[in-house]
């Protein structure tokens, strides 16, 4: 008896439930989403991503109508700045990009810190306050379950349900760290390795939508990087006494004139960069709450005897302290490139720079914070000196996700010491850029990581950068993104999430990822030496950074075995999964991204064969590519990957100027060719493209290398004090066999191995390429080879060629060799 009362008694509870709300009931709308009469268009974008999502679990469609204009319904949902969200005394003074939801009876409210601009598009730099958009996404995780796994529909996790009701309920929220920011800028004009532009939007917009939807926001823009780029350009011959002193006594750049850091001791330094920050303040420019004064991208260099006195003993170094000015000097004399490591650690010499500074621009603004990195030989937290919570420390790991746990440990021990100084800190690490587009998963390692400098004051996140390799490195990805809005979730039950997602194959999916768990391990230093030695890798091409080469390292480690292994988890993941269809796509989705690496390994290998041991041909390559591409082609619609980023890696190491000879059955140009330097600009007005030009008198230079390593330029840069940049022109001729030019059926083509940094070409006097740089935003454009037709502009005979060449920074010239391709159309 006492049972059945009970039951009875759960019963009229359950039939008496009061649901505040009900926005889709078995499939039929009953809520209008409503917005102000004059939208923000954060508050646009978030009704427009409510609707899609609701829709997308009901099939109801829900109506987005202006307040003026709402029709008759049981039920509203407001979002933004609505005159019944004020009336709701919810328009209160926000946090930057807070948020409220409440409930009251048959209405919805979500408002929050919004302000005017972009949404979506690139994030980096967006600071656009989209509080009622994070209310959305924070609406649709909680009450309907949605997860975001990957950009693209397919990535989507929306439970279907016929019928969608939500209880009285109210909460606030906002982003967890002030900053949080997944570098999405580098790749995003990377053309080269993407067949359709329109794949190519289609995929960043779609990783944007995906970023937003983790809530990546940014309320400081704290974008700037390394601060004195223009600075040796601007004051190398007036203020001499800003740059590094090197232990020859010199200040001036190692190398190119990027390679330069300050004399952080420098008072005048530190006026003029305050002196900068206000001119640019009161043009507008600067940003309002910050002042960048991070060190170019090296090491600190400088050994006069003032920045010498500022730095405290290093307990690692292996000699006496006293020593490292003599020990410098030796290794530099000698050419060592890694002489800067007897000077130590140069953290403490950094940090009372940065207290200078922020002491000097104080006094125009007693709120104004630093920003500087913790990098190179200044990484270290400082021994003796202190900060304060107005200097924020960009801390650069300088690991990758492959390092050994005792390197993670080191890095959380420096963590927790620079936290000891005052200073407020970002985690802005480069590990992200590592892998290619192979399957690795490093989800585990990242969020014990993560999880720790989390608890250790985390003040925001700068990740360098996003590479997209959804498919093939999208548990890691997610786990990036999951934990940079909810730290405090176990990485267990993000990466639970992440399986739950292909349902019924979860488990075989967990498998699959456990099996490409943490793999890059077996890439140890003494092994990629071995690697090196075996292949006998050039140092031009092993001094690039070790995300760049990590290609160079995929036949070993990812071997055919692996891959069937991998193909084998993911049909179990596949029966698994029945008949469900969106599951399935999901699988497939890791599938493309399984083969697409293959393939990749497999062109590798080829090139391997041909450039490295010396036992393939170019043919083999050829193929290879062929197939890579096609593939690519085919795919690139899925959003698996970020082509171009692959594309712009590969282009370092894959001899993509002699695939181009190969297929257009090309011939070498003379290697040396006439040069001048035109430091007016004079080359244009004078004639120097002509075809009857006389360059009898030019100088002459080989084409196989920039200007500055040729006896031409050392001795500009002897004559001039540094290396020259600027315009420069170079003549050659070459021969059109009688007929070749007037057959209709034969294109004539020259292809360049690459030209540093921009250039104008003229044949015969005619200009048949202009090519700026960057040349159609690519970046990489400097070192790619490129195709030029030049079939309506030769003549049988000899034939003129003229070439601009525009260098502003760093080497410059024609550094690669010059082909001319005669063939039949068809070919």
């Amino acid at each position: 008896m006492k049972r059945t009362f009970y039951i009875l008694v759960l019963v009229l509870m359950a039939s008496s439930r009061v649901w505040a709300l009900e926005f889709v009931a078995d499939a039929q709308p009953r809520t209008v989403i409503v917005i102000p009469n004059e939208p923000l268009e954060v508050v646009q974008a978030a009704a427009e991503e409510l609707q899609y999502h609701i829709q997308k679990a009901t099939g109801a469609t829900l109506p987005i109508a202006k307040e003026s204009q709402k029709p008759e319904a049981k039920g509203y949902v407001y979002l933004g700045s609505t005159q019944a969200a004020k009336q709701a005394a919810l328009l209160k003074r926000f946090k930057p990009n807070a948020f409220v939801i409440k409930t009251a009876g048959d209405t919805l409210y979500i408002a929050g810190d919004d302000s005017a601009g972009k949404v979506f598009g690139l994030l980096s730099a967006n600071t656009t306050r989209v509080g009622t958009l994070l209310g959305v996404y924070e609406f649709l995780e909680t009450k309907l379950g949605v997860r975001w796994l990957w950009p693209g529909e397919v990535g989507e996790v929306i439970p279907h349900r016929e019928t969608i009701r939500v209880e009285d309920f109210m909460q606030t929220g906002g982003t967890r760290l002030i900053n949080s920011r997944f570098r999405d800028g580098r790749n995003m004009n990377l053309k080269a390795g993407w067949t359709n532009d329109a794949n190519r939007l289609k995929f960043l917009n779609e990783q944007s939508r995906w970023l937003r939807r983790h809530r990546f926001a940014i309320v400081e823009d704290d974008t700037s990087g390394h601060a004195y780029t223009r600075y040796w350009k601007r004051f190398g011959i007036t203020h001499p006494e800003y740059f590094n002193q090197l232990p020859d006594g010199t200040r001036r750049p190692e190398g190119y004139s990027g390679n330069i850091s300050m004399c952080v001791s420098q008072p005048k330094l530190w006026k003029q960069i305050v002196r900068q920050w206000r001119q640019s303040r009161q043009k507008g420019s600067a940003r309002r709450s910050l002042l960048c004064i991070a060190e170019n991208d090296t090491s600190g260099k400088c050994t006069c005897p003032n920045c010498m006195a500022w730095d405290a003993p290093d307990p690692d170094l292996k000699f006496p302290y006293h020593q490292r000015l003599e020990r410098a000097r030796k290794a530099f004399m000698e050419k060592d490139p890694d002489w800067v490591k007897y000077l130590g650690s140069l953290s403490d010499r950094y940090a009372k720079f940065y207290l200078e500074v922020q002491k000097e621009a104080r006094k125009y603004d007693p709120k104004i914070k630093v920003l500087a990195y913790a990098y190179g030989n200044y990484r270290k937290p400082p021994i003796k000196t202190k900060l304060n919570d107005g200097i924020i420390i960009k801390n650069v790991p300088g690991i990758s996700f492959s390092a050994p746990a005792e390197t993670w440990t080191k890095f959380q021990d420096n963590w927790k010491d620079w936290r000891q100084t005052g200073c407020i800190q970002v985690l802005r690490p480069n590990y992200t850029l590592t892998g290619h587009n192979m399957p690795i998963n490093y989800a585990k390692t990242f969020g014990k990581h993560f999880a720790f400098v989390a608890r250790e004051g985390l003040y925001g996140t700068d990740f360098d950068s996003l590479t997209g390799q959804y498919a093939a490195q999208g548990l890691s990805l997610y786990t990036i993104a999951r934990m940079n809005h909810r730290p405090d979730l176990p990485v267990e039950a993000i990466l639970k999430e992440y399986y739950d997602g292909f349902g019924p194959a979860a488990d075989a999916i967990k498998a699959y990822w456990d099996f490409w768990q943490d793999l890059p391990r077996e890439l140890t230093s003494t092994k990629r030496n071995a690697i090196r030695a075996r292949k006998k890798i050039p140092h031009s091409q092993w001094r690039q950074t070790y995300w760049r080469k990590f290609v160079l390292f995929t036949p070993e480690l990812f071997t055919p075995e692996r891959f069937e292994l991998g193909y084998a988890l993911l049909e179990k993941a596949r029966t698994a999964a029945g008949e469900d269809k969106r599951v399935l796509a999901k699988i497939d989705f890791l599938k493309k991204g399984l083969r697409h690496a293959e393939l990749t390994v497999q062109a590798q290998k080829a090139v391997d064969q041909y450039q490295y041991f010396k036992t393939g041909d170019i043919h083999s390559i050829v193929a290879a590519v062929k197939q890579l591409d096609a593939y690519r082609r085919r795919i690139e619609h899925h959003g698996i990957s970020n082509m171009g980023l692959l594309r712009a890696s590969e282009a370092l190491f894959w001899p993509f100027a002699d695939i181009e000879v190969a297929e257009k059955s090309a011939k070498p140009l003379p290697e040396v060719w006439k040069f001048k330097w035109d430091p007016e600009d004079q080359g244009l007005q004078d004639g120097w493209a002509a075809r009857e030009y006389d360059d009898e008198v030019w100088d002459s230079i080989r084409t196989d290398a920039p200007w500055e390593l040729q006896p031409i330029g050392e001795a500009w840069k002897r004559a001039h004090g540094q290396d020259y940049d600027g315009y420069a022109w170079y003549r050659t001729s070459f021969t059109i066999e009688p007929g070749e030019s007037s057959d209709r059926k034969r294109k004539v083509f020259l292809i360049f191995g690459a030209v540093d940094e921009a250039c104008v070409i003229w044949v015969n006097g005619q200009k048949v390429l202009d090519r700026p740089f960057p040349y159609q935003d690519n970046r990489n454009s400097w070192r790619e080879p490129f195709t030029v037709e030049i079939t309506p502009y030769v003549v049988a005979g000899e034939n003129s060629l003229a070439v601009r060449v525009e260098d502003r920074g760093g080497q410059g010239g024609i550094f690669k060799p010059v082909w001319l391709s005669v063939m039949n159309e068809g070919k």
